[in-house]
């Protein structure tokens, strides 16, 4: 096929079977809605701007892929960088982490996701949210898991991570994990 077509069928119908498998029960049994299926752009325009896009967070994959680094969470603060609608912090938030802290920069987005914390109820960690730009988002001084699953995404995640460390708002000696 002409320019990939056929790849990209095969990603549209592996994300329409994963949204019917399981993010649609997942809001559907939490009460929440943190799914675009039309990935229409939110009122205030921010990822339609070629800022980033918003894709949620797959629930299975992000609890597999925390189970798989082996670490005590306990320990950690989960950090998700354009946290969206907030998918992988309700995820988050039902494992022991010291607490869980999402940054979002469209004000339509974060407020989404508030209103999906409070309907979540499974919740075992502090949820902290900021509306603000990853760049000025001060980056906890405890140990942190990073996740930023978007991929247009990175490359604010990681200005975000080196631009703390520069301003010296991160303690030397303590490792970051990166999912």
């Amino acid at each position: 096929m002409i320019n990939g077509g056929l790849p990209r069928i095969a990603r549209g119908l592996l994300r329409r079977a994963h949204y019917i498998l399981v993010d649609k029960p997942f809001d559907r049994l939490s009460g929440v809605n943190t799914f675009d299926k039309g990935r229409k752009p939110p009122a205030d325009g921010v990822w339609g701007t070629g800022n980033y896009d918003h894709a949620s967070s797959p629930a299975i994959a992000l609890r597999y892929a925390i189970a798989s680094l082996g670490i005590d969470v306990r320990r950690f603060v989960f950090v998700d960088l354009g946290s969206g609608k907030g998918r992988a912090l309700l995820v988050a938030s039902t494992l022991p982490f010291l607490r869980v802290e999402g940054v979002e920069f469209s004000a339509e987005l974060h407020q989404i996701a508030l209103d999906n914390i409070r309907k979540y109820s499974r919740v075992k960690a502090p949820i902290l949210t900021y509306q603000v730009d990853a760049r000025e988002y001060r980056i906890p001084r405890e140990p942190c898991l990073f996740t930023c699953l978007t991929h247009s995404a990175r490359p604010s995640s990681v200005q975000c991570c080196e631009i703390s460390w520069l301003r010296g708002t991160r303690p030397q000696g303590q490792f970051t994990w990166s999912i």
